[in-house]
């Protein structure tokens, strides 16, 4: 390269003469080195360009190793005067140690630095970013001195060679420079990713290659290292800050520690070559305070808790000293930016010196005292202009200056943090018995750190602010926000906070930093900043490693904490957006909002004055000089080459002859002449014979004032243009709305505007809308008229047909409903009668419904789920108290990145599509770096999409929006002889459009809809009377009706309802005439912006007069539209003007009643308008069935509107009242009972109880006793008032015990007392789009779970049991059919929704509260109430299964066990074979003495040929008969006992049960066993029910997880027995008689497998067992069940179903 070629071909000139002159390497004569390094004498110079290649110097030097020095070999300091190679300098003198400077390069050594050199980046590049880094970043850790360092790097310019160490070390140094800088781009100030074409990211690779090429040669040559060394290796240091490489900073500290301590900056008495000057002690003194400020700092030491590297004290001869003043702008008095960073070396000092000992107890008084000596000490003796009060007077003057001191206020409040946040690690439980003197002091503490956090934060806020407030990979705005939000959100989990000590703090100090803050410290402010701090690293992580990683820590320990702490609130997310113009708000006390330049170094008080050196005349002359070598690039709102330069120049004029006192005159004269014609010029021209406003053409700014004035009252803008039609009494008229445009031709006649629309072609899409919409890419509605229309167009003519809309839009349209309402419930219940905003609901909810439509429905993100599923869990006492009108605000859920980049795609559209400038607009917004990132994250989730859709296409499943158009695409290919272009951006714009625009425009549509119902509650009356009256069957079976229902249901009104909205509603329709053309005898030249007046006359205003004649041809013979009765009031919302009566007394409703623009017409009407009709019309019905919209105050109100994308309300607020239930639930009284006694044994409840549930519950729920005829079937409740019950039972110390469903065996369920809570009906199932999962309420039968799913080709893991519950069985385990292929049915649980002992309700999963989703899957009976949960499902992959069954008699008994024996492979089952169960039980048909012994083998799939072989051998062994089926999976319970009508769900009997758990049977076990049943039946005849059941499932799937992994700990047993005699009633006496028999059974079962302790399957538990033969023998698992009763449940509330700690 160019400026590099003098060094390069010096270099390689020497080279070759050294190869030709063959000359041997000459060496001088040894000597001893004294210090490290290689000395002047050993290693040759290289020759310059002048040197003969014969003279002695020729040559390659001898490189020295490292390690060759004395001091290097023996470990001295090279510069000590005290140790021993002192001594031997004073025998042996030598002259100053060597430094980098002296030491020279080989030949060799020249070539490889050369060969990096040649790639090295362009000057210009080069140059821009040392000076930024010199302007924008240097000020910040100072570690270099811009007059300095400036001169070096233009002396390394003008080097011919690189003759020495000091060279590469310099080139380094300048080369980190430019890479630390690039960390800082873009900015403010400079808003593109790139530097003269390179961009940044290959800048960094570049520097990156060239340091690491050149510093281990650096290090070959000097060990020892150097000044500029510590320099590079520090600012390597800060890279990997930026970077989020905190690890890789330490080490680079470490090393540059390290070479500091070797080159002497360490030692009091200092030894300076005798070429250092006093500016070059004065860096050495300063870089070894930075050193110490990092170590000591917040960087290291103190915030990760390592072993400093530098020694505890700074001496005063290490400290700097000198007063530098570069700029002669400033005064000598001028305070010098250093001084910050010494302050910074002191406060470290002071909280090192008072720190308390590493590993003692927290003493709270002990902190206090620090606290206020550091008050009375530090803060009190800092200079004023970094005061935390400051003296700003010279902050105009040095504009780096106030950014430094809040630097150093970070620092003060990071510190204050430090000394408080231990106060956080105290066990409650000590606190509790401590003095109460130290229970006060510890509450001040904590309201001492919350405060600080609160400071550290704010003064974050004002320093990011100050750098311009965009995004930035800066570590020290990140890691102090992360650091401060963390104790905050601790403080706001502590029950005790902030507590009540009685007033602020007691002591009194002058200077009191905290003391203020405490008496306005609130939980909710805490919480707040918390909020604000997770925004602004949100906002930071799209560029930052360190951010990305706060955002996810920092999200887990909010949702954590919303989860447990009185409070929650909602996020104020800080919108990812850079205006063209940074507008820097103000935040806290910050009042320096500006961006940042270049600033001197000035002096202070605190240096030694005598030591002043004026080092440079002025330096930024010296970065002036720069400029000229490289052109700035200049961007947005960049306003020069530096912000503290300006070009300076003389005018002159010519002819200096001519006396200026007669030339003035005529010059001003010609000038004002100019300007004037110039004015007239620029003036608006209006279009010929159109009426226009007269004040208008008199203005640059034509019509602007008058619109801006309209807008402030409130006004909208598409009603302005109404108002000028109305104005000028004209149907066509024109505005001038931008300066130096032409006009735009405002259209306010439907009938012509239809015409322009349907019928005229020389009308087509505006350019400034073509240009508005370039963010969503090459897509359809970005074309003009032509054949590329039509063919997108084509691409699309499926995915409107009704057969799509309603087949598969429909039911997924139908679920996310439903998802809504669940929301509105949530909200309903939390807002408790305060309005909520809705906007962002509906949002979510189309969102979700068109990324379906356009992905398909396994498209597994959602932006509605999150939402509910962070809403649901909490609780009315998260909620901020505050009037009945005041909006409640509630915490939005994270969105995924897909989603969030579709809403900021949306902002930018909006800004284009609004700007006067569009294609400059978007222009700017693509050069932003987070924007870059959305387009690259858009691209690649669509790469992706085309591919799987191109693989459903392949496969032939076409369902999904671009399936259809990818078909679409390979039709028209095949008809056109081409190749598919299924790949191309084009297809991927094509279908990121659908999303993008169809989720903004059909929700603002729902909240317009939602704003007049709640504005006109008649109309919202009469629309639920209509939907109650039509849907009748809904209404009798309370329920929401179904999509099929509302699709088919005859609605007119609601039809009117909506079409009313749109009406009042619309956006402008634009279109540009593409040829002259006239428009009501109005010429119009090509060109024009004509805009379609949707609210104006005859649609919303009343019409103005037209002239018939003048209408086109088109016009006149089209079918004519209907009129408004301009009598009744046109604003007004009244759908009934859309209703049109029948003569059979029915109503129809006309859409042609009158005029509305609300899609457009013809052919470039919006393309979506019937699947945006289908949401409207599905949504609405459910939101008005379910709820009544009550008042909203005025200020919530209103029907201003913002035009954009759409036409959304500026005010989206609903105030919700759950009307009639479509769930309601039973709460009963039971009394307790004993071991026989399950069915529930009935008495009144109590009245006041009664009364006061009633209160309580908020779903209309019934309330009754087992003495109400309606006992047994008022079984149903909605999940919310599960959790109102628990608490209600909490406050009133009654007990309560949920039912799920079927059987509760375990005697601990017959003591209970209490409220029995009922959740039968709690029964909804829906499958997940996916189809991958389901959800599931904790009211659903296993058999309704099975029926459900097959009905729709799934099935998933229940038990074998019909009438049991599926969630029952699940929290014990869960054994079932599918167990074999997929593990228990507490294996494949995704999440569940638990209402804990206390009455919270959380979500639990493998990420939340993930020792509490360990319990649940095992012993989850002893911890919460299972409302809903969402499972894994599977495809049914047969439609029938076989079954075989076998009866045998005593006499085949063994051989039947040892067959199964073998069968089972020892208890192994295999997956193929669903079950193999035997069972005793009496048929008096064939024997009234003898049991017979029953076998069934159930087979996965139909009968075959294998499976009929592999049971011949129970063929072989005499059954008495043997009976084949082939059933589906729905019957599946049927043949081995399960079915809802078998004698095991028969209601209303009292059971005696045992169990045991086997590996393999014991045939002799089982043989005492089978003739113990037949002697006690020859015994006691009419015991003749008793059945005896092994059940033997397939085990490999069970296996597969690991025992540790869940509170099941039994995955070792193969077989499952169960021991059943059944009563009539509760006292029969046989009872005893049936106990024994069940204890002989089960202790011959154990004794079967002596060296096996017994094991139970806790579903089978009769509440007799060991726990450890329910839980589990380890020692460890009880124990943390014990310790996790303790945390969720430590009042014991669950303790009646086999609990590991009874009552």
């Amino acid at each position: 390269m160019p400026s590099c070629l003098t060094l390069r071909q010096s270099a390689l000139l020497h080279a070759a003469l050294l190869q030709q002159s063959g000359a041997p390497p000459q060496k001088s004569a040894a000597r001893l080195p004294l210090s490290s390094g290689t000395s002047r004498d050993e290693d040759m110079q290289v020759p310059d360009s002048h040197s003969s290649p014969t003279s002695p110097t020729a040559g390659s030097p001898q490189e020295k190793p490292e390690g060759s020095s004395l001091a290097e070999v023996f470990g001295y300091y090279g510069s000590s005067e005290f140790n021993i190679i002192a001594l031997v300098r004073k025998l042996v003198p030598e002259n100053d140690s060597p430094d980098a400077t002296n030491i020279a390069i080989s030949i060799e050594t020249a070539v490889e630095v050369r060969k990096t050199l040649d790639f090295l980046l362009s000057r210009p590049i080069l140059d821009f970013l040392v000076r930024y880094f010199v302007a924008k970043v240097n000020w910040i850790d100072q570690v270099l001195y811009p007059p300095l360092f400036l001169r070096q790097y233009q002396r390394w310019w003008s080097l011919d060679q690189l003759s020495s160490v000091a060279d590469l070390e310099f080139t380094i140094l300048f080369l980190r420079v430019c890479h630390y800088a690039s960390q800082f781009l873009p900015s403010p100030t400079y808003t593109i990713d790139s530097i003269k074409g390179v961009a940044l990211a290959d800048i960094r690779k570049s520097c990156e290659e060239a340091i690491n090429a050149l510093a281990p040669i650096c290090i070959r040559l000097d060990p020892r290292g150097s000044l500029i060394r510590v320099q590079h290796t520090a600012l390597a240091g800060l890279d990997s800050m930026c970077m989020g490489r905190m690890n890789a900073f330490w080490e680079q500290l470490s090393y540059a520690t390290r070479v500091a301590q070797q080159i002497g900056l360490h030692s009091d008495t200092m030894t300076w070559s005798s070429s250092a000057d006093e500016l070059d002690k004065e860096m050495r003194r300063r870089t070894f305070c930075n050193l110490y400020v990092w170590d000591r700092d917040s960087c290291l030491s103190k915030r990760l808790e390592r072993i400093p590297f530098l020694s505890d004290g700074l001496s005063a001869h290490v400290m700097p000293q000198m007063h530098l003043q570069p700029d002669i702008d400033v005064r000598a008095d001028a305070p010098d930016l250093f001084t910050e960073r010494v302050l910074r070396a002191q406060l470290a000092r002071f909280w090192r010196s008072h720190s308390p000992a590493k590993g003692s107890e927290y003493d709270a008084i002990g902190a206090e005292e620090r606290y206020e000596s550091f008050c009375s000490t530090f803060l009190e003796s800092l200079p004023s202009v970094f005061s935390l009060q400051p003296d700003k007077q010279w902050d105009e003057r040095l504009p780096t200056l106030p950014m430094q001191r809040q630097l150093l206020h970070m620092a003060i409040f990071e510190f204050l943090c430090w000394n408080f946040t231990p106060t956080l690690l105290q066990q409650a439980d000590e606190v509790k018995h401590l003095p109460r003197y130290k229970q006060i002091l510890i509450l001040h503490n904590k309201q001492a750190l919350a405060v600080a956090g609160l400071n550290l934060l704010q003064s974050v806020s004002c320093l990011h602010t100050m750098m311009g407030g965009s995004h930035t990979r800066f570590a020290r705005i990140i890691v102090p926000i992360f650091e401060a939000a963390v104790p905050l959100l601790c403080l706001c989990a502590d029950e005790t906070f902030p507590g009540d000590t009685g007033g602020g703090r007691s002591h009194t100090l002058k200077t009191d930093p905290l003391g203020v803050g405490i008496t306005h410290l609130s939980r909710a402010g805490c919480m707040q900043a918390a909020w604000d701090a997770l925004s602004r690293l949100q906002t930071l992580a799209e560029v930052s490693d360190l951010a990305e990683v706060g955002v996810r820590t920092l999200s887990r320990l909010i949702e954590r904490v919303n989860g447990s702490s009185p409070l929650a609130r909602e996020s104020g997310s800080l919108r990812r957006e850079a205006d063209a113009v940074m507008q820097l708000s103000e935040i806290g006390s910050c009042d320096q909002m500006r961006d940042y330049g270049l600033g001197g170094f000035q002096a202070q008080s605190l240096f030694n004055n005598d030591l002043y050196t004026n080092v440079s005349s002025n330096w930024e002359e010296m970065l002036g000089d720069l400029t000229g070598s490289f052109e700035v690039e200049e961007i947005g709102s960049r306003q020069g080459a530096d912000d503290n330069m300006a070009l300076r120049g003389i005018l002159s004029l010519p002819g200096d002859d001519i006396p200026w006192s007669l030339a003035a005159p005529f010059i001003f004269a010609f000038v004002s002449a100019s300007l004037y014609l110039l004015y007239r010029r620029l003036l608006p021209r209006p279009l010929p014979g159109i009426p226009y406003n007269a004040g208008a053409v008199k203005s640059l700014r034509g019509d602007q004032p008058a619109l801006a004035a309209y807008l402030s009252t409130d006004g909208e803008f598409s009603t302005w243009l109404g108002e000028q039609c109305l104005q000028m009494g004209s149907p066509v008229c024109q505005v001038f709305v931008h300066p130096f445009k032409m006009p735009w031709i405002l259209v306010a006649d439907f009938h012509e505007a239809q015409d322009i629309l349907m019928r005229r072609p020389e009308f087509d899409k505006p350019q400034f809308l073509i240009d508005a919409l370039q963010g969503l890419g090459d897509f359809h509605a970005r074309y003009k008229m032509g054949d590329a229309f039509k063919a997108r167009r084509q691409l699309r003519q499926d995915l409107m047909a009704p057969k799509y809309l309603n087949d598969y839009i429909g039911p997924l349209l139908h679920s996310k409903a439903l998802d809504l309402i669940k929301l509105f419930e949530v909200k309903t219940e939390l807002a408790n009668g305060r309005p909520f905003s809705i906007r962002e609901d509906y949002t979510r909810t189309v969102l979700d419904v068109m990324l379906h439509h356009t992905f398909g429905e396994d498209y597994n993100e959602s932006a509605l789920e999150p939402q509910l599923e962070l809403l649901r869990h909490m609780t009315p006492s998260l909620i901020p108290e505050s009037g009945v009108d005041e909006p409640v605000k509630f915490a939005e859920a994270p969105r995924s990145f897909f989603i969030e980049l579709l809403h900021e795609t949306a902002e930018v559209l909006e800004r284009t599509t609004v700007s006067p400038t569009p294609r400059l607009s978007f222009w700017w917004w693509s050069k932003q770096t987070w924007y870059k990132k959305i387009v690259s994250e858009k691209n690649r989730v669509l790469k992706e999409q085309l591919r799987k859709a191109a693989s459903n296409l392949e496969a032939g499943t076409v369902r999904s929006a671009l399936d259809h158009m990818m078909m679409r695409e390979q039709v028209a290919a095949e008809k056109q002889g081409r190749e598919p272009q299924l790949f191309t951006q084009g297809m991927a714009d094509e279908i990121f459009s659908d999303p993008m625009t169809g989720h903004h425009t059909t929700s603002s549509a729902l909240a317009w809809v939602t704003k007049y119902l709640t504005g006109y509650p008649h109309t919202q009356s009469k629309l639920r009377k209509e939907l109650y009256s039509t849907m009748t069957e809904a209404v009798e079976e309370k329920r929401l009706p179904t999509f099929e229902e509302l699709r088919r249901a005859r609605l007119p009104y609601l039809e009117a309802v909506i079409e009313e909205a749109r009406r009042l509603t619309p956006f402008v329709i634009v279109r540009e005439t593409a040829e002259d053309t006239e428009i009501l005898g109005c010429k119009v030249p090509k060109g024009v912006q004509c805009l379609m007046v949707s609210a104006g006359p005859g649609i919303t205003m009343p019409s103005v007069p037209v002239d018939e004649r003048t209408r086109s041809e088109t016009s006149k013979t089209a079918k004519p539209w209907g009129k408004w009765d301009e009598s009744r009031d046109l604003k007004l919302f009244e759908p009934e003007r859309w209703l049109k009566p029948r003569e059979d007394g029915k109503i129809d409703f006309d859409a042609t009643s009158g005029p509305q623009l609300g899609f457009g017409m013809g052919t470039r009407q919006c393309w979506g308008r019937r699947l945006a009709q289908l949401v409207v019309r599905t949504v609405i019905p459910f939101v008005v069935w379910e709820f009544e919209m009550l008042e909203i105050p005025e200020k919530l109100g209103g029907y201003i509107g913002i035009d954009g994308i759409s036409r959304e309300p500026v005010n989206a607020f609903a105030r919700l009242r759950k009307l009639a239930p479509s769930e309601s639930f039973a709460v009963g009284l039971v009394l307790p009972s004993n071991e026989a006694q399950i069915r529930r044994t009935k008495r009144s409840v109590n009245a006041q109880t009664q009364q006061e549930l009633a209160s309580v519950i908020k779903c209309n729920t019934t309330i009754i006793g087992p003495s109400d005829p309606n006992w047994a079937y008022a079984t149903e409740s909605c999940e919310q008032d599960v959790a109102r019950i628990v608490r209600y039972a909490n406050h009133h110390n009654i007990a309560f015990y949920a039912v799920s469903r079927g059987h509760s065996l375990t005697t601990d369920a017959a003591r209970f007392t209490g409220i029995e809570i009922d959740m039968r009906n709690l029964n909804r199932i829906r499958v997940n789009p996916n189809k991958k999962t389901a959800n599931f309420q904790g009211g659903v039968y296993g058999y309704e779970a099975i029926n459900n799913l097959w009905e729709q080709g799934l099935v998933t893991a229940t038990g074998t049991c019909s009438c049991v519950s599926l969630i029952g069985p699940a929290l014990g385990g869960g054994h079932g059919l599918q167990q074999g292929k997929h593990g228990l049915t507490s294996d494949h649980i995704v999440n569940m929704n638990v209402v804990l002992a206390d009455g919270s309700e959380i979500r639990v999963d493998e990420r939340n509260h993930p020792d509490l989703w360990w319990a649940m899957r095992g012993a989850g009976h002893n911890f919460g109430i299972v409302t809903s949960f969402e499972s894994k499902i599977w495809p049914d992959n047969f439609k029938r299964y076989f079954v075989r069954t076998y009866q045998y008699l005593s006499s085949s008994h063994d051989a039947v066990f040892e067959a199964v024996n073998k069968f089972q492979g020892n208890g192994t089952l295999d997956p193929i074979w669903l079950a193999s169960f035997g069972l005793y039980a009496m048929n008096t048909t064939l024997s009234t003495t003898e049991a017979t012994l029953y076998w069934v083998f159930l087979y996965d799939g139909p009968k075959t040929d294998a499976a009929v072989a592999a049971l011949k051998p129970f063929d072989q062994l005499q059954p008495l008969s043997i009976d084949d089926i082939d059933i589906p999976y729905r019957d599946i319970n049927t043949p081995i006992g399960g079915a809802l009508n078998s004698s095991l769900c028969e209601p209303n009997k009292s059971h005696i049960v045992g169990t045991a758990n086997l590996q393999v049977y014991n045939v002799t076990a089982q043989r005492a066993i089978y003739d113990l049943y037949n002697q006690n039946i020859r015994q006691h005849p009419e015991l003749g029910g008793t059945r005896v059941l092994v059940e033997g499932y397939a085990v490999r799937g069970v296996k597969s997880f690991k025992s540790e992994d869940s509170a099941f700990s039994l995955r070792d047993d193969n077989i499952l027995t169960y021991f059943d005699v059944r009563f009539d009633t509760a006292s029969d006496p046989l009872i005893p008689f049936a106990q024994k028999w069940r204890n002989q059974t089960v202790d011959l079962w154990n004794a079967g497998q002596p060296t096996r302790p017994p094991t139970t399957y806790v579903n089978y538990a009769a509440g007799y067992e060991s726990l450890e033969g329910r839980y589990g023998f380890e020692a460890w698992r009880l124990e943390r069940l014990r310790r996790l009763k303790k945390k969720y449940d430590p009042k014991n509330r669950f303790a009646w179903y086999n609990p590991i700690i009874p009552v």
